[in-house]
């Protein structure tokens, strides 16, 4: 069984570097600015692209993606959601299953490198690496 699979939130994050923290928090603000109620993949890349140090950083400013640039992106693919009408939940919001699917195979993606912790690099490689289900 996944360590996430009983946890709601981000309380367990020392698995991560603290580029990867950084990510994370950023995630949770992103998703809080969405009005959601859970920290989905949508406010994880976002808080990927926001992050201003680390793997996933240098890879975002490869490809000249910022985060007001991804923002309007995933405004014209979400135009139809209801994301806004969500009340907001104050703190650390719960972690979607997805989410929580791509925080286990970072660490896992980590240690297949033979890093201690998991970065940023380690979280994108995750969310676009699975192949079972849609991500982004």
């Amino acid at each position: 069984m996944s360590r996430w699979h009983d946890q709601s939130s981000l309380d367990d994050i020392g698995s991560f570097t603290l580029c990867g923290r950084k990510a994370l928090q950023l995630a949770n603000q992103e998703a809080h600015r969405l009005g959601q109620k859970q920290l989905t993949e949508v406010a994880l890349l976002l808080g990927l692209v926001k992050c201003s140090f680390g793997v996933s950083s240098r890879v975002f400013r490869e490809l000249r993606l910022n985060l007001p640039m991804a923002r309007r992106r995933i405004a014209i693919v979400d135009a139809g959601g209801d994301a806004g009408d969500c009340a907001a939940t104050p703190g650390r919001l719960p972690c979607a299953a997805i989410v929580k699917a791509v925080l286990e195979e970072s660490v896992k993606e980590a240690n297949d490198w033979g890093h201690a912790k998991a970065g940023t690099g380690h979280l994108l490689l995750s969310m676009f690496g699975k192949r079972d289900e849609q991500i982004v």
